[in-house]
């Protein structure tokens, strides 16, 4: 088995005295699903893909061999599991309070490592994008210097390792008033000597 993907997967086997390679495939030891590769009586090699495989699913299979009177030979089961589809859940958006300018917090989870990426704009305009590249499962992502008493549409973007995108539904929110007083910060106080001896 080789280049698992969300709905397919490479297999490769070589067969020799066999006319034909029957796949069995499916969810269980049952199967249910079949693929059939002709092949030649000497000892070859092959590959063939399954694909409209469900992402995240494990998968059982058996390939066995007809010989050149139709006979079929059980080969042994085995498995695969195909890769999950990264899924965005728990996403939740909150004002921090106390910043110069209105500022949000937004935070979700992912069902596997991927990156953080938010877009937002006020509504009708071109988007902004916040991305942060590390992969993990627990996102938060910080933005800030939003304009006050304004709607903005925005939504959240994950993407795994091997580049599947997992998208929110787009949202709206309405920034509040700007009822803050003023605050002074990072005042500094410097002194100097003025004088020599006993008279500074």
């Amino acid at each position: 088995i080789s280049n698992i993907n969300l709905s397919s997967v490479t297999l490769g086997f070589t067969t020799q005295a066999a006319t034909k390679a029957k796949i069995y495939y499916g969810t269980s030891t049952a199967f249910g699903s079949l693929a059939t590769v002709n092949t030649s009586t000497d000892l070859s090699s092959y590959t063939t893909q399954l694909s409209n495989l469900a992402d995240g699913t494990k998968y059982f299979y058996r390939i066995n061999t007809v010989d050149s009177s139709g006979y079929e030979y059980d080969g042994s089961v085995a498995s695969f599991t195909t890769f999950p589809r990264p899924r965005i859940e728990n996403l939740v958006r909150a004002q921090i309070e106390g910043e110069p300018s209105s500022t949000q917090k937004i935070t979700w989870t992912t069902n596997v490592p991927a990156s953080s990426e938010v877009a937002y704009s006020p509504t009708g305009t071109p988007q902004e994008v916040a991305v942060t590249s590390e992969l993990k499962t627990q996102h938060e992502m910080i933005i800030r210097g939003l304009s006050d008493d304004t709607l903005y549409t925005w939504l959240a973007r994950s993407r795994d390792a091997l580049g599947n995108v997992a998208v929110s539904d787009p949202q709206e929110f309405r920034t509040a008033l700007d009822t803050r007083p003023p605050t002074a910060f990072d005042i500094n106080t410097e002194s100097s000597i003025r004088g020599t001896g006993a008279e500074a």
